[in-house]
């Protein structure tokens, strides 16, 4: 009797401290990584080649963003995951980077020992602040308006992999969307352009306007 008690109050002890952990997780990835819908600044930096970019607010590319640093034991068991899912990016044409704080040697032999085919950028601790990114490894989805439409802090595991993916598919296909939008868009604002130098040269009014049409129309 006295056993049966002892091993239940024992069980309801484990429950109960795995429910803590599970919470404390869930608070730490929320207060780790910028949330979803925050706005990003606009951050000039450069790349392991000295290139100068722009990550966040205005850069007018959607990417997927990889904040690792070399000697974290997490990225390093996170990398076999996150490999398909950095290609998986660039076939939905969401350009996938790095970014670390990691010295430039340290960094360049990293990335070449593990044969990342990404951009890789060179961030400080106050990039990483204004990202508000305060552990890594962090996965970041970012808008080509510099908003995160998606943030991961931790390890990536299966079921990560599965949140990443599904955030990348989506925001793929409205990246898409939005481009074929805009390039719709484009293309009403030029039909007015085309039927007045159609008009003009109809006519005979001003030639040099309805020869400088033809030139847009064929350019």
């Amino acid at each position: 009797m006295l056993l049966a008690a002892a091993s239940a109050v024992i069980v309801a002890l484990v429950l109960q401290n795995q429910r803590l952990q599970r919470a404390h997780d869930a608070l730490w990835r929320a207060s780790a990584a910028p949330r979803v819908g925050a706005w990003l600044p606009t951050l000039p930096l450069s790349d392991l080649a000295g290139r100068q970019a722009e990550l966040g607010a205005g850069a007018g590319t959607i990417r997927l963003m990889y904040v690792f640093d070399p000697d974290c034991p997490v990225c390093e068991r996170s990398l076999p995951a996150l490999r398909p899912l950095l290609e998986r990016a660039r076939i939905a044409g969401i350009e996938p980077v790095g970014l670390s704080r990691a010295e430039p040697a340290r960094l360049q032999r990293y990335v070449r020992e593990r044969a990342l085919d990404i951009p890789i950028f060179r961030s400080d601790a106050r990039h990483h602040s204004q990202l508000g990114v305060r552990a890594v490894p962090a996965v970041l989805l970012i808008d080509s308006d510099g908003r995160v439409r998606f943030s991961h802090a931790g390890l990536v595991d299966a079921t990560g992999v599965q949140e990443i993916l599904a955030a990348i598919l989506s925001e793929g296909r409205s990246g898409v969307a939005s481009m074929q939008a805009k390039e719709s868009e484009d293309e009403n604002q030029q039909e007015p352009d085309r039927q007045g130098s159609a008009a003009g040269a109809g006519d005979g009014r001003d030639g040099r306007r309805s020869g400088a049409g033809a030139e847009l129309q064929q350019s």
